[in-house]
């Protein structure tokens, strides 16, 4: 993967922060998760988007020098995180049936 398919699987249009890049990662873990689209196989679309999403963390200084993003104050150059755990990230997702 390069940032430029990470870019495009995440169908990031504009970045300001690393609060965009979580928000555009869930709101589009929202709308492929296979759990909630049954019936529609989404579980390969979904696997890109996690793997776009974790390439994007770990390279977060080649997004923001993509979208000439200057690197806020409180924030290092050289973050990295590792996405183990996706249940904090889903936490704000409701998958009952009427949300459907």
């Amino acid at each position: 993967m390069n940032i430029q398919k990470a870019i495009k699987l995440l169908e990031l249009t504009h970045l300001v922060d690393l609060a965009d890049l979580k928000n555009q990662f869930r709101e589009l873990a929202h709308l492929y998760h296979p759990d909630k689209n049954v019936g529609k196989d989404t579980s390969q679309r979904f696997r890109d988007i996690l793997m776009a999403y974790q390439f994007a963390l770990d390279n977060i200084d080649a997004l923001y020098e993509h979208f000439k993003v200057q690197v806020p104050l409180h924030e290092e150059v050289t973050v990295k995180a590792k996405v183990e755990n996706f249940d904090d990230i889903f936490e704000d997702i409701d998958f009952n049936e009427e949300s459907l």
